[in-house]
């Protein structure tokens, strides 16, 4: 797994509305496509999940991301082979606390912030999600761009010969999300998900 030196407590810390917001950079924002082999396996934490075979294969086939904002709001949008997968998650800038539809399709919503003009120990911008029965958990998520080549310098490092594969049109930077799953079992799970820009 990716170095991921924060807890994973997936603590809302209140989710009122804050005088400053997130910034969310202008290198961010756009399509992003998946980068299967520099990105960890979400294996575990489907399992800590127990998501059935249709999500699962769904999670699977997600082959990236669309990244927008406003003024008022970061917009994130799952894009999957499948085209009845359909993940879109709009957070205020301002920190407040939204409900979201469950990532993992079940009933029910889940509380969600961004956290406002507060960086995550990467320097990204910073998500948390919190979510009741069935299989209640929290996590939190961390956005942020780096130079291209980043991922695959560190897999080298590490022993694994691995090189950034670009689609046509892609630019010099790519996407990593460091995200966290707890389940109020206690299991949990961090892993890394890079992506490099489409435009």
């Amino acid at each position: 797994m990716s170095s991921f030196p924060f807890a994973c407590n997936g603590s809302l810390s209140g989710g009122a509305p804050s005088p400053s917001r997130a910034q969310v950079p202008a290198s961010m924002q756009g399509r992003w496509v998946k980068d299967k082999d520099l990105s960890d396996s979400m294996g575990e934490a489907m399992d800590i999940m127990e998501l059935g075979g249709l999500v699962r294969q769904a999670v699977k086939l997600i082959r990236g991301l669309r990244i927008e904002a406003d003024e008022d709001t970061f917009t994130l949008q799952v894009l999957s082979i499948l085209t009845w997968f359909k993940v879109t998650e709009r957070f205020p800038l301002d920190g407040s606390t939204v409900n979201l539809r469950r990532r993992d399709l079940r009933k029910g919503q889940a509380s969600c912030r961004m956290l406002p003009q507060q960086q995550g120990p990467h320097g990204g911008l910073m998500f948390n999600l919190e979510w009741g029965e069935p299989h209640a958990g929290s996590g939190e998520d961390e956005f942020m761009v780096v130079p291209l080549g980043t991922a695959a310098t560190e897999k080298q490092a590490a022993g694994k010969d691995s090189k950034p594969k670009l689609e046509h049109g892609a630019k010099e930077d790519e996407l990593h999300v460091y995200s966290c799953l707890r389940a109020r079992s206690g299991r949990s799970v961090t892993y890394r998900t890079v992506y490099h820009r489409k435009q």
